[in-house]
């Protein structure tokens, strides 16, 4: 997660940050205070820090945006050997480097009038853990129920062990037959990748859709797995009482 990738990032770095009598505080102070006005871009995981255009506010209706625009000499040709097609490089061959820009949106942006941008729809636990507010509307808000299938299948499971006949723990291979099957019905239903699932969540909108589903299909495993231990305490009390008979 991102707490082990900041803890790996500063004991890499110690040798350095300890020459400067920087600690691991104020190295946290420094990476929250650029991560939170970075623009990240999924296609290659870089995080990028544009001065200028980091200084526009978030908007869930926002009046302009932002893009990266490629020359094509930059991803084509001589360019494309180059390790990082750095300006100098393509300024030699006459080319433009790739721009980070900031457009206005259909609408224009009138003299005087605020600049904003969406940072992304983004939950309210997201917006406050990485750039550290709350918008003031929220249209992505979303409160999360169970980080994904698995966690549902074992919430129904311990939901319903008051029912089983015993307090003995459920075998685990029940259980991730169970989980399994869970997934499964919920990956049908993002074109049978399972594991895209994302945590199920309620929104003001209402909740996921696919809760209702997931729940139904978890009971009805949960009580396969009931009836199995049933029939399995049934046949033990049969075979004791045999014993004490022929005794």
């Amino acid at each position: 997660g991102m707490q082990t990738c900041v803890a790996a990032c500063y004991q890499e770095l110690k040798p350095q940050l300890d020459g400067l009598h920087v600690g691991w505080p104020e190295f946290l102070d420094a990476v929250q205070l650029l991560h939170s006005r970075c623009f990240y871009f999924p296609e290659t995981g870089c995080h990028v820090a544009v001065p200028g255009i980091d200084m526009c506010n978030h908007s869930s209706e926002p009046n302009a945006s932002v893009e990266v625009r490629h020359n094509p000499g930059a991803v084509q040709g001589l360019a494309a050997l180059e390790d990082v097609c750095d300006p100098a490089t393509l300024q030699a061959m006459g080319e433009e480097p790739s721009q980070f820009l900031l457009v206005a949106g259909a609408q224009g942006i009138r003299a005087g009038q605020e600049v904003t941008i969406s940072y992304g729809p983004w939950p309210d636990q997201a917006f406050f853990l990485l750039f550290g507010f709350l918008p003031q509307t929220n249209p992505y808000n979303a409160v999360e129920i169970f980080s994904g299938p698995s966690e549902l299948a074992q919430a129904m499971l311990h939901l319903m062990a008051g029912d089983l006949p015993s307090q003995a723990a459920v075998p685990a291979e029940p259980v991730q037959a169970l989980c399994s099957a869970v997934e499964e019905l919920l990956g049908q239903q993002v074109e049978g990748d399972r594991h895209s699932l994302g945590p199920l969540i309620v929104t003001a909108e209402g909740w996921d859709t696919r809760l209702d589903q997931a729940a139904g299909e978890a009971q009805q495993l949960v009580r396969r797995v009931m009836r199995s231990q049933r029939s399995g305490e049934t046949q033990g009390s049969e075979e004791q009482g045999s014993r004490i008979g022929e005794q």
